[in-house]
């Protein structure tokens, strides 16, 4: 998902992809995430309410703010 945006893992150098969570504990929300898929190295996660990302082309300000993040640490 996206993955021509996100930078390869700074610790691994193995590829990233999107993911999200979905979470009832509080209210009905979904987190966004870069993941990678080697080492599973997880970066900052930002909520998205009720939206599904998956269902808006992961084109949500969660999943632009996860790219960023994730793009813009230490080492990447």
């Amino acid at each position: 998902k996206k993955m021509n945006e996100l930078k390869n893992c700074p610790f691994c150098g193995e590829e990233a992809e999107l993911k999200s969570n979905y979470t009832e504990r509080c209210k009905p929300i979904y987190f966004v995430f870069a993941e990678c898929g080697y080492c599973h190295a997880q970066g900052r996660a930002f909520s998205n309410k009720e939206i599904n990302p998956e269902y808006e082309g992961w084109n949500t300000k969660a999943c632009k703010n996860a790219i960023k993040a994730w793009n813009s640490r230490v080492g990447a």
